[in-house]
């Protein structure tokens, strides 16, 4: 039946594929903690008066309606803008500066397409109430080393700032409107090429020659000191801004981060530095990103606070994992051992719980099905289980067990008394 299927762009998941994503869950958030966050969660659907005018062109794709009690309402579209509102309700309670990660799922309709779905999960860290650009580097480098510990090596970290594209927009005579579309338009950059940008810019009124400039400053890949020369005074601020934050992420261990000023990021709220991270071989988009947003917080607040964040797509970045084979080494089950019985006698069935009492340091299995001895073992294997302990008439009159390895098919006898130190050598 159709109806049976998820909804386009969102899935279910088996337990070999939600094992896989829990394991990298945990190491990220290893990481994360180890960096010195702290975890929050906010609700799925927030007002729309908290969602509203925080997206730009992409708040056409937050799924609206109205609840059971009439009110305007939406499934939130990121974490950034339900952090705010979360920031703002809670911060007397709060420290400064606030550092917390939030591993939630997230809703966008638009279309499905490889490594992008309509319901996801993000990876966040923010920092709330610093200025200081350690906090930049922080983000940027807790982020950097989630991946690492996911097994990704060849990547790279584009950073630019917000401030040098508004700064070249007023040195090319473009004002309101025109400087936001040139950041929306080049945020398009790796999806329609080059001159996919010189169309979609002449396509927004944008003047030739300004096209030139915009199109030939992209191409030569300039160095921050070549931008400075490019706008002048007024790109001293950002300039010296990604100084500090280049110099901190050198002492964090970050090699990987490099300036690129065709980097945009389309989120109208961004007002500071922005960053992205692309594998370098796979063509896939970005695995993560986000920036400064100092304003968007004092929406909710009514006062400033500066705040800066990044989020890993995991969804994505599982898709690529896979096509570079790193997630081979994840189990299929969280059990270690499966206990089964020749047959369920009172006596044996004693038994077989004295065994399991001795294995509670692993995660053990009791089989509780109907199958014979042969059905057990071919349980185990449908699950991935890599050990099985049978236990029988013999096994009881002898105070053993006979332990089976269902990836070398060797089986032997151990004696009870020396089943844990057995599976503890193997298990460390």
């Amino acid at each position: 039946m159709a109806g049976l299927k998820p909804l386009k762009g969102m899935r279910d998941f088996l337990p070999p594929q939600q094992i896989r994503r829990e394991v990298l869950f945990e190491k990220i958030k290893a990481v994360f903690r180890r960096h010195g966050f702290d975890p929050i969660e906010t609700p799925a659907i927030e007002s729309w008066d908290v969602l509203s005018g925080k997206y730009g062109a992409e708040e056409k794709l937050i799924y609206r309606f109205r609840d059971r009690g009439d009110r305007d309402v939406g499934l939130r579209y990121d974490l950034t803008v339900p952090l705010a509102r979360f920031f703002a309700s809670n911060q007397g309670n709060l420290p400064r500066p606030f550092k917390r990660y939030q591993i939630q799922p997230v809703w966008r309709a638009e279309k499905p397409q490889k490594g992008r779905y309509r319901e996801f999960y993000q990876c966040d860290i923010d920092t709330i109430g610093s200025r200081n650009p350690l906090s930049d580097a922080q983000i940027i480098a807790a982020i950097r080393d989630a991946l690492v510990e996911l097994g990704i090596s060849d990547f790279t970290i584009r950073v630019n700032h917000r401030q040098f594209l508004g700064a070249i927009a007023r040195r090319l005579g473009l004002k309101g409107d025109m400087e936001i579309e040139m950041a929306r338009i080049l945020d398009k950059l790796d999806k329609v090429g080059i001159d996919g940008v010189r169309r979609l810019y002449l396509e927004k009124g944008f003047g030739e020659d300004v096209v030139n400039a915009i199109v030939g400053l992209i191409e030569s890949s300039p160095s921050m000191e070549e931008v400075l020369r490019f706008v002048g005074d007024s790109g001293k601020a950002p300039f010296e801004n990604l100084g500090h934050i280049f110099r901190y992420l050198e002492m964090l261990g970050v090699r990987e981060a490099e300036f690129d000023v065709s980097l945009a990021r389309g989120l109208d709220y961004y007002t500071g530095m922005v960053f992205e991270v692309v594998l370098n071989n796979l063509r896939i988009g970005s695995v993560a990103g986000g920036g400064r947003y100092d304003g968007l917080i004092e929406v909710f607040t009514r006062f400033p606070v500066p705040a800066v964040g990044g989020s890993i797509g995991i969804d994505r970045l599982i898709t690529a994992m896979e096509e570079l084979g790193l997630l081979k080494g994840i189990p299929s089950t969280y059990a270690h051992v499966l206990i089964a019985y020749r047959n369920a006698s009172a006596e044996i069935m004693e038994y077989v719980f004295r065994v399991r009492k001795e294995l509670e340091f692993l995660n053990v299995d009791v089989y509780a099905g109907d199958a014979d001895l042969r059905g057990q073992l071919s349980y185990a294997s449908s699950r991935g289980i890599k050990w099985v302990v049978i236990v029988g008439e013999d096994e009881v009159e002898r105070k053993t067990v006979a332990v089976k390895n269902m990836e070398t098919r060797e089986q032997v006898e151990v004696p009870l008394g020396e089943l844990a130190d057995y599976f503890r050598i193997r298990n460390s």
